[in-house]
């Protein structure tokens, strides 16, 4: 008998050794888990992460984009405005200085008309009576009247 208590006492033993190792293996394995899981979620942490800075950098950029769009589409539209209005001003201007030129123009020719036939109407130096008598009409001045009409020097 003392051997198969020392069989069974050997057979404990082992089996208390195998049921350790396999305790410490299971151990290992769910620490080895542990860590492996944690790796993961960190890493999915990490590319969680940099993807929501990638796409939040991507909506920044494409509203700056479309800002800068706009932004450069109405200085365009204000720069041609202004294009448009300097131009108007300018042809304005020309055409302002080019009417001041005519009328300037034609004010100095009728200056010169004016002067070279007199200011008044010519008015004969005596009444050259025609062969045939004429009577001549006179107005209250004592001019003479050629028609009803006011000619030059009509009151």
């Amino acid at each position: 008998m003392g051997q198969s208590f020392c069989g069974v006492d050997k057979s404990i033993g082992t089996l208390g050794y195998q049921t350790q190792a396999g305790f410490n293996a299971l151990a290992t394995q769910l620490a080895q888990c542990c860590c492996d899981m944690r790796y993961d979620m960190a890493s999915q942490a990490c590319d969680t992460r940099n993807l929501i800075q990638s796409t939040t950098r991507d909506i920044i950029d494409s509203q700056n984009a479309n800002s800068r769009a706009i932004l450069d589409f109405l200085t365009q539209d204000k720069i041609e405005a202004l294009r448009s209005e300097n131009q108007a001003l300018k042809f304005r201007a020309s055409q302002s200085e080019q009417n001041a030129f005519i009328t300037a123009n034609q004010q100095a020719q009728t200056a010169e008309l004016i002067r070279r036939l007199g200011a008044d109407c010519p008015s004969p130096a005596y009444i050259v009576q025609p062969p045939t008598p004429v009577n001549f009409p006179l107005n209250g001045c004592g001019q003479v009247q050629f028609s009803s009409g006011c000619g030059c020097g009509c009151f």
